[in-house]
């Protein structure tokens, strides 16, 4: 995180834990939007003559589909089909942006840097460059039109308004905010006018609601895009042609059978619960899955796990070995086709 924008957070109020905001002095109001600051994602800038090329030859999305107006869901995998890491893409004039966990970014743009010097591209983190915020709730639009920005219909449709990116959120519970850092400040100020500043737990409420999940750091090369249900949310072309890690995506799509994917899950009243916790099921004499992401930083009631689909299938997967604090099974706002297959 820039030094000046934390220190002008903490002049709003803001209370840190790392690099996260947990809360402001005041609880937001019901009534309004929040406006979450989320430095803990950053932005990968990625320029030359070749990007498309380069691009379009190691992600899952098809960059044919991404441009100024629209922004697209996609990973990028090791040989093997693993998630080096998972994002929002769009172009800005011939450039291309990435969305994604901060944590990731280091490994991400040196994977992708021993393939990019064939194309004529150039790869950087641009994370201190750009202020990322969220907007979320139903009077989003009514925010964005107070302040004299452009409203939009679609999921992850792009506009753009003196240097600021606006992305429409999936669910259409608000935008994403791509932000100049020389003019983050005031448009912080300006949204507050009409938005109530949150913690960090908002954001990842709203993501928890909408069955996203971002790799971070903890799960690099870990799970497939299919385990993270991007199959579901546009994230992957099946139509494209080869990728780095294709042949691995492609042949879990059609040939072989997912034995495990993301759920969304009620926790137990008053339990605790951290990312790579893992779950257990009385039907297997080892853990059935684990936690990726948490509806709050301290206070979780809801998250999402990669599990296997035979424990979910059974209804019995708790969050401990004794088998006393049960699980529930919640509902995706996606539609989940072609189960176990």
């Amino acid at each position: 995180m820039s030094t000046s924008w934390s220190e002008f957070l903490e002049a709003q109020g803001a209370q840190f834990n790392d690099d996260q905001v947990l809360a402001f002095p005041q609880p937001p109001l019901s009534s309004q939007p929040t406006l979450v600051d989320l430095t803990p994602m950053g932005i990968i800038h990625i320029s030359g003559e070749g990007s498309d090329k380069l691009l379009q030859g190691q992600l899952t999305c098809d960059i044919n589909q991404v441009s100024e107006s629209q922004a697209q869901f996609g990973a990028y995998c090791t040989p093997k089909g693993r998630m080096i890491g998972n994002f929002w893409i769009w172009r800005v004039d011939n450039d291309f942006l990435l969305f994604l966990s901060r944590n990731v970014i280091e490994h991400f743009i040196q994977t992708l840097s021993k393939y990019a010097v064939f194309y004529k591209c150039s790869i950087s983190n641009h994370s201190q460059k750009w202020v990322q915020l969220a907007i979320l709730g139903n009077e989003a639009n009514t925010t964005l039109s107070q302040t004299g920005l452009p409203t939009a219909n679609d999921t992850l449709q792009v506009t753009t308004q003196n240097q600021l990116q606006i992305i429409s959120l999936p669910g259409q519970q608000g935008y994403l905010i791509n932000c100049p850092i020389d003019q983050a400040e005031n448009y912080w100020l300006t949204f507050s006018k009409h938005c109530s500043p949150a913690g960090y737990g908002y954001w990842q409420h709203y993501l928890v609601d909408q069955g996203i999940a971002w790799i971070n750091q903890q799960f690099q090369e870990k799970y497939i895009p299919q385990q993270f249900n991007m199959q579901f949310i546009e994230g992957i072309s099946f139509k494209k042609g080869c990728y780095t890690g294709q042949e691995i995506v492609a042949r879990t799509q059609y040939l072989g059978k997912l034995k495990s994917r993301l759920y969304h899950l009620k926790l137990p009243d008053n339990a605790t619960a951290l990312p790579g916790q893992p779950l257990y099921s009385p039907a297997h004499n080892s853990s059935v899955g684990e936690i990726i992401s948490l509806n709050h930083p301290t206070h979780s009631t809801e998250a999402l796990a990669v599990l296997m689909t035979k424990a979910v299938n059974n209804d019995n997967v708790y969050l401990d070995q004794d088998l006393s604090k049960k699980v529930q099974l919640l509902s995706l706002p996606y539609t989940i086709t072609n189960e176990g297959s």
